[in-house]
């Protein structure tokens, strides 16, 4: 029995064991029929070379694709947020205009009252010097009075 068909029996070595029978895939193609199988590998090489590339191509659209839409989306969200940064300082330059306005109107109401105080207290220093007694006859006003002379009552 011959060691390559029947590999796992008794006898030979263990390299022809291991190796299996070599499987025949019928009559060997003429030396024409090799230019023509080399010409059709180099077709298919080209035609998968093209099939490669096309889809490298088609992956790179999509690609693409989703790069714009995100950039869109990002720029839509930014619109977004310029948009309501500038709705709130509008309404803190309203605020701060109303805070303005409300600090030189008390301001103006405090300088009022300043000078009505100011008034009021000149004329309470008026009615105190009517109501007190001047000096006794003869005496001058920056005189004090003299002991003989009772004090003056009020």
């Amino acid at each position: 029995m011959d060691a390559r068909a029947a590999p796992f029996e008794s006898g030979g070595s263990a390299a022809e064991k291991l190796v299996p029978a070599p499987v025949s895939l019928g009559p060997e193609p003429p030396a024409d029929d090799l230019v023509t199988t080399v010409e059709e590998e180099e077709k298919d090489e080209s035609v998968d070379e093209k099939m490669r590339k096309d889809l490298r191509r088609e992956r790179n659209r999509e690609h693409a694709r989703i790069s714009r839409e995100r950039k869109r989306r990002k720029v839509e969200t930014l619109t977004e947020e310029n948009d309501a940064l500038q709705r709130d300082r509008m309404a803190a330059l309203d605020e701060c205009c109303r805070l303005r306005d409300a600090l030189a109107r008390s301001e103006h109401e405090n300088a009022r009252l300043q000078a009505w105080i100011s008034q009021m207290h000149y004329m309470a220093q008026q009615q105190q010097q009517q109501q007190q007694p001047g000096p006794g006859p003869g005496l001058a006003a920056d005189e004090p009075p003299s002991c003989d002379q009772p004090p003056a009552t009020a």
